[in-house]
């Protein structure tokens, strides 16, 4: 059984709400990507090298994955939106992607490929004090609010790519399916996954600052907490949230303190 906190939340609808986007709107921005890539043959190295802008502008683990043409399958969000501002025919204008539609049904394909980026920013920048707080009736809406979006990215897409009606039907069927299963999923994030995403958040850290490697007392997170009279004490992760104050109440603020690219970030996801 889920664990459920004071307030009612489900401790694993963060999870859930996590891998609503990050998996399942991944999945649905690449089979869009898929359905409209302009290159034919060329690979998206070579067609983009062919195209005035090129390369320019995209974050240096990015471009490395190109280069060697690597499974674009599990691409991040954020750069797999800047490939397909340039390689799927979309608009090159600025204001045909962030500019807010008029209402649901004058939605554009841009504008639903930048609401599901900007689902993807807030998940991950939320409020450090609520960010594992979703209720379920919380869950319910966002996985309500997605569907919405991830069908209107797939019928989008596939208006422009001409794709046919009955392998639209089953992009839908499965993004539905995949929603669902993840709702009632029992799975949270464990350890060896905390770590795993620590490591590729400081390896394209150190990509982008152009070293080759990183020092080996930051592949494997460590926390630890200061007393005042005491030397800090290590907690595993899996006790994080069982700490508690002098008081003997749980924490409403835990401030996360460490050099850049230690995984701070992915802690608080």
């Amino acid at each position: 059984m889920a664990f459920t906190g004071p307030s009612g939340d489900n401790r694993l609808n963060y999870a859930r709400h996590s891998r609503f986007i990050r998996t399942i709107g991944q999945s649905i921005m690449y089979q869009a990507y898929l359905w409209l890539y302009q290159g034919g043959s060329l690979t998206l190295f070579q067609y983009l090298n062919s195209l005035p802008k090129g390369l320019n502008g995209l974050e240096k683990h990015t471009v490395d994955d190109i280069k060697a043409e690597r499974d674009l399958t599990n691409m991040d969000i954020t750069s797999l939106y800047k490939v397909m501002q340039r390689a799927c025919g979309l608009s090159i204008e600025d204001r045909a992607w962030y500019t807010k539609p008029k209402s649901e049904k004058d939605t554009t394909l841009e504008q639903a490929l930048h609401q599901l980026k900007l689902e993807r920013n807030k998940l991950l920048h939320k409020d450090p004090t609520t960010f594992i707080k979703v209720s379920d009736s919380e869950l319910d809406s966002a996985m309500a609010l997605l569907k919405t979006l991830y069908r209107n990215i797939l019928v989008l897409a596939a208006e422009k790519g001409k794709v046919e009606p009955n392998t639209l039907k089953v992009a839908i069927t499965k993004m539905e399916e995949d929603l669902r299963q993840e709702r009632y999923s029992e799975s949270g994030i464990t350890e060896s996954e905390f770590l795993k995403i620590s490591v590729q958040d400081l390896t394209e850290k150190n990509q982008e600052e152009g070293l080759e490697s990183f020092p080996s007392e930051y592949v494997e997170v460590r926390l630890s907490k200061e007393n005042q009279d005491i030397s800090p004490s290590q907690i595993p992760l899996k006790d994080l949230l069982v700490q508690t104050c002098k008081e003997g109440d749980k924490p409403q603020v835990m401030v996360v303190v460490g050099e850049t690219g230690a995984g701070k970030t992915s802690l608080c996801q």
